[in-house]
């Protein structure tokens, strides 16, 4: 709906569902193309596990158009 904005709780968890889904395809290589936001959100609930310097280098806000290459690694396995 215009002018209403998602809760942060909303976005964190639709975040960690978009990462989730992630995990559970075969392609080797995605392209992902989002808002600056949604990306952020999703990097922060991300990176909580990662060394401080990893974690604040995937925390830092998109800028518009921006581009980056990241390697997601299952460390379960």
């Amino acid at each position: 709906m215009p002018g209403v904005e998602e809760k942060i709780e909303v976005v964190t968890a639709r975040a960690a569902k978009f990462i989730n889904w992630l995990w559970t395809r075969e392609e080797k290589e995605i392209a992902i193309v989002s808002h600056s936001g949604f990306l952020y959100y999703m990097m922060n609930n991300f990176g909580q596990d990662c060394h401080p310097v990893i974690q604040q280098e995937i925390s830092k806000i998109f800028a518009n158009c921006e581009l980056r290459s990241m390697v997601l690694v299952d460390r379960s396995i």
